[in-house]
């Protein structure tokens, strides 16, 4: 899966000032994932929060909880 934070490109009419995202393995326990912001310029932030998931033709579930921006 991979999690990420800004997607709204340069080529939209009004992009994310910026973007960041980590890929990770998903399991059944359940992880604490960060994405590091240190140093990203957070002035315009449209897409805050977006996951990819791929499940090559089965379905996926997976939850998330507690989404925070400090």
């Amino acid at each position: 899966a991979t999690f990420k934070i800004g997607v709204l490109g340069a080529d939209k009419k009004y992009p994310d000032s910026d973007s960041k995202s980590i890929d990770v393995k998903l399991t059944t326990d359940w992880t604490k994932y960060e994405i590091d912001l240190t140093g990203l310029d957070l002035s315009r932030i449209k897409s805050g929060f977006s996951f990819i998931v791929s499940g090559q033709g089965a379905s996926v579930t997976f939850y998330i909880d507690d989404v925070r921006y400090e």
